[in-house]
């Protein structure tokens, strides 16, 4: 059996589901020796391979020298540790693009067998001249790992980069961690309307904020029935149908609130959003929820090759004609049987496929 290390290095709370579900598909075709933060991850999804834990020391929050000098330290660590040498495949899960690339230049040039996980990776290299030098000087050989067609394509014509495209993993176990105790979430709940949802704190476009303000207090949003209920991290408003909230939510509480909901709204700001992905939408295809969203790249992507699988708007005064009179007209039954699909072609056995299929061919 092949033997496969598997890095954590940023060791990210958001990341863990990803981490605990690639353990989980592989484990049983590789001999598995996983290393990140101590304490990452519950002790029964690290039975049956081995682990090395990073001292959490290393991961406190700090400024952005010592939090890149921190991530130098962690990778001297794991060098410590293990040795990439002997193992057949690597797969670092997440890479802080500067750390990675002055480390990678020193001590990975000799190595053909390193696979990397873009993140936010590729949109800072869009946005950010230092961090785009340094993806530069990664090594050529490295893989960079991909979870849409359109940003691997950019990554290999752009950059020249060895790249390839693997499904998002989806976290099924959700579906089995589903509660709220939450009386301000539960009281604004009503099955009477329809409930859109926007689970995650993302910056919301002023404008949009203004109008979705507007359709509450004119009681637009009651005429039609609609119910809103949005996480933002710089806004709050408490409305009749409309709740804008800076709130924490566990993550039974986050799984609640989607597994409740009619849409899941994903406003992402167009001009912030060029090569990444979102990782609440597959949340929606393990929840089959129907999704309302902006014209970022890969929501287009997606609607493009499963079809229709929510509603996609142009502007906000396309979104506001929505809320107002479409909401209720659209072919709902239609966007649960394409997200269904969907739901179909990310199956474990896909995924799983991809990753192999991928570390054979690099």
């Amino acid at each position: 059996m092949e033997k496969l290390l598997i890095i954590e290095p940023l060791s990210p709370i958001g990341h863990r589901d990803i981490n605990q579900v690639t353990i989980e598909l592989l484990k049983n075709d590789y001999c598995i020796t996983y290393v990140s933060k101590e304490d990452y991850l519950d002790e029964a999804v690290l039975r049956d391979i081995n682990f090395c834990g990073i001292p959490a020391a290393l991961f406190e929050p700090s400024g952005k020298i010592k939090t890149r000098l921190n991530n130098l330290r962690i990778l001297d660590y794991i060098a410590e540790k293990v040795n990439l040498e002997d193992y057949n495949k690597v797969l670092f899960m997440s890479y802080e693009t500067v750390t990675f690339s002055l480390y990678a230049r020193l001590h990975f040039r000799k190595l053909n067998h390193i696979f990397v996980l873009n993140h936010m990776n590729i949109d800072e290299v869009v946005f950010n001249r230092v961090k785009r030098m340094f993806f530069k000087l990664i090594p050529m050989q490295i893989v960079h790992l991909n979870y849409a067609s359109f940003i691997t394509d950019y990554v290999k014509a752009e950059f020249k980069k060895k790249s390839g495209t693997i499904r998002h993993t989806l976290n099924t176990y959700k579906l089995k961690d589903i509660s709220c105790e939450n009386d301000r979430l539960l009281d604004f709940l009503n099955d009477e309307y329809k409930l859109i949802v926007a689970p995650s704190n993302n910056r919301l476009d002023k404008k949009l904020v203004e109008k979705l303000i507007e359709l509450d207090q004119s009681g637009e949003l009651e005429k039609s029935k609609v119910r809103l209920f949005l996480k933002s991290k710089d806004t709050k408003y408490q409305g009749n149908n409309l709740q804008i909230v800076n709130l924490y939510l566990k993550d039974s509480e986050f799984n609640f609130l989607v597994d409740r909901a009619n849409y899941v709204f994903l406003p992402y700001i167009e001009t912030e959003y060029f090569y990444r992905v979102s990782g609440v939408f597959y949340d929606c295809i393990t929840f089959n929820k129907p999704i309302i969203c902006s014209q970022m790249e890969f929501f287009k992507s997606m609607f493009d090759s499963s079809g229709k699988i929510g509603y996609m708007y142009r502007s906000i005064k396309d979104l506001d004609l929505f809320l107002r009179e479409g909401i209720n007209s659209t072919p709902y039954s239609s966007f649960l049987h394409n997200m269904n699909a969907l739901k179909k072609e990310y199956s474990d056995e896909n995924i799983k496929s991809d990753l192999m299929l991928l570390f054979d061919r690099m």
